[in-house]
């Protein structure tokens, strides 16, 4: 690691220009954020500028593109052709359920399945507005912004590189990304997001914190000096263990770590296909190669692994998840 070529993503203060004329949309469609109270604020605020607001609670937000389309479709009936911009705030709401879990498919569904099948229509119905509206995605402390605001918006984190992608793939189409303050002032936040929506200044990932606006910005950062010492020896877990990824992690324990045992996890166990192959290869680096057939999203699987790990020597020193399913496209 050498000075200068480590960078990470920081917050960095980024008042909007109090010189900006009013260029964003005049019609806002609020999607969510009843339950946390940002839409109501929000409508509140872009009202005040002269703007026109529909809302919609996040118990009506649809998560299929079908009848997201028919919502746009009426929502751009109501444009009438006057500049249109959307707020997706079902993030929020997820954030605001405390009886509800990261796991919850029903809190996933609210929280990214509004979102794709917003984009989704949105992309299918852009020529009944006069011009591209802006979607804008906003989540409350999903980002991790400073070292003293760790997020803890779990669920709401994958709005970000959902966010991140939709930029790429539909730039035409792309307002931004805004993650408001764990226990912001809703009015006061409210008047900072409207300002940025109605006066536009080219920053599309930014945070709201204790009544600033901080945008993204690549910080350089120092490595750090290494004092731990390195454990070299012991066991080592590696999940997807016979698919690509596991087995360059097992190579490079048994190369970097010295592991005495490598246990390779997988669906499949001994009746892959290459299990021997991957067997010997990592064998003739050194380690014990020990192959477990299991299904890491099965409780009763893990039980059995876990258990079994226990009564090895020498002590497992690491669990290294690399099981996952490709199944990519765009959105």
């Amino acid at each position: 690691q050498k000075e200068g070529w480590l960078y990470r993503l920081d917050g960095e203060d980024g008042a909007p220009s109090a010189a900006a004329g009013e260029t964003g949309p005049t019609v806002w469609l609020l999607l969510g954020g009843d339950q946390d109270g940002a839409a109501p604020a929000l409508a509140a605020a872009l009202d005040a500028t002269g703007a026109t607001t529909r809302q919609v609670p996040s118990a009506e937000v649809p998560d299929s593109p079908e009848a997201m389309a028919e919502l746009l479709r009426t929502f751009a009936a109501m444009a009438a052709g006057r500049a249109a911009g959307i707020v997706h705030l079902c993030g929020p709401d997820a954030a605001s359920a405390a009886t509800e879990t990261p796991a919850d498919e029903a809190v996933q569904r609210r929280t990214f399945g509004t979102a794709l099948a917003l984009a989704q229509a949105l992309a299918a119905e852009r020529s009944r507005f006069n011009a591209a509206p802006r979607l804008w995605l906003i989540t409350r402390n999903g980002a991790a912004v400073t070292d003293a605001d760790p997020p803890t918006g779990i669920v709401q984190a994958g709005l970000w590189g959902f966010g991140r992608s939709l930029a790429l793939e539909m730039p035409a189409l792309w307002g931004g990304l805004i993650d408001l303050d764990a226990s912001g002032d809703r009015p006061a936040e409210a008047a900072l997001m409207a300002r940025q929506l109605r006066r536009p200044d080219g920053e599309n990932q930014s945070a709201l914190r204790g009544g600033r606006r901080l945008v993204a910005r690549l910080a350089r950062v120092t490595p750090p000096l290494r004092t731990t010492r390195r454990e070299d020896g012991g066991t080592y877990i590696v999940t997807g263990g016979l698919g690509a990824i596991g087995r360059q992690v097992a190579e490079w324990l048994a190369r970097q770590r010295k592991a005495e045992i490598i246990i390779l996890v997988s669906r499949h166990g001994q009746a892959a296909a290459d299990a021997a192959t991957v067997t010997r290869r990592i064998e003739a680096l050194g380690p014990k190669v020990i192959i477990v057939k299991a299904d890491t999203g099965n409780k009763a699987d893990v039980r059995r692994l876990m258990r079994r790990v226990r009564s090895l020597e020498p002590p497992l020193r690491g669990i290294y998840h690399s099981a996952g399913v490709i199944d990519d496209g765009l959105i």
